[in-house]
């Protein structure tokens, strides 16, 4: 059996995989569920200062080559996550929260709770398809880099700074954001679907974020990148859905593996792709750390 486990900002994962914010994390029960499926870490659901109960339906669309969610965000606001969290304290693997908030003083307050109850926290400031949150706030680069400075303060926990899927907007935030412990690449991109029948967008927010496969390629070019331009840990997210996948990613430079959509579909596909994972690095004679940035050895 090979050795899957890899160390990220001072956690250390029995194997470098988990589950994506938006995915199975609104509850402890859930995350527990995906800790028991073999996630190496879980990724709660990303929460803001007060509660939120998300956009209208129809919130979500299945395309023939991905999928959109216009969900906006829908959380029971920070200190209830916290409580769930607070739950977990006999999980066997870490837990990332993730936060999304909008101003420095919510950063603090939320860093701060949420730091007491978890081993990490993510930072959500490109979500695409919540106003006033997410990428509305990443598009003022000096409000980022105050609460990613602010959350890494409160929590004093790694902080992990979730990006947008634009090459411009993660070269610039990576060049600033010197307070970031590492960086999740990335979030879901802008997009939107239309009813040719009823010649009108589907989603109610008009508007959603795109995940799946269409996605992974270009998060491997954002990883590869960054990985040769930051120095510092990356959870690659974006369309994994096999062992193929997640390695595609660690070569690029990814240390761990953030699985969405597919796990939104099948809870037992991080099984699988760890399974997968060990046959791969055993016909190499290989660790899953050595295999990071491997694709840059020329």
């Amino acid at each position: 059996m090979s050795d899957l486990r890899v160390e990220l900002a001072g956690l250390r994962l029995v194997n470098p995989l988990m589950n994506a914010s938006g995915v199975l994390g609104n509850t402890a029960s859930l995350l527990r569920r995906v800790a028991n499926s073999g996630a190496g870490a879980v990724v709660s659901k990303s929460a803001t200062l007060e509660p939120r109960a998300g956009h209208d339906n129809p919130t979500y669309v299945k395309l023939n080559c991905g999928v959109i969610n216009s969900m906006g965000l829908p959380n029971p606001g920070y200190e209830a996550m916290a409580d769930e969290l607070r739950t977990l304290s006999d999980l066997q693997v870490p837990v990332i929260a993730s936060m999304a908030p909008s101003t420095e003083r919510e950063a603090k307050m939320m860093s701060e709770k949420l730091g007491e109850v978890a081993d990490a926290i993510e930072v959500n400031l490109s979500c695409p398809h919540v106003k006033n949150l997410g990428h509305d706030v990443s598009s003022d680069p000096d409000l980022v880099k105050r609460i990613v400075r602010v959350v890494k303060k409160g929590c004093g926990k790694p902080a992990f700074v979730k990006l947008p899927p634009v090459r411009a907007d993660c070269l610039s935030f990576v060049k600033e954001l010197v307070h970031a412990d590492g960086f999740v690449v990335s979030n879901t991109i802008r997009a939107m679907a239309i009813d040719v029948s009823a010649k009108r967008p589907v989603l109610s927010n008009k508007f959603g974020g795109m995940s799946g496969p269409p996605l992974h390629p270009v998060v491997v070019g954002l990883v590869y990148e960054l990985y040769e331009k930051t120095g510092k840990p990356l959870i690659g997210a974006g369309g994994v859905a096999d062992w193929e996948g997640a390695v595609e990613l660690m070569l690029a430079g990814a240390t761990a593996v953030q699985i969405g959509t597919a796990l939104s579909e099948d809870l037992g596909v991080i099984g699988r792709i760890a399974a997968g994972m060990n046959v791969y690095l055993d016909s190499l004679g290989l660790s899953a750390k050595e295999l990071v940035g491997l694709a840059h050895s020329g």
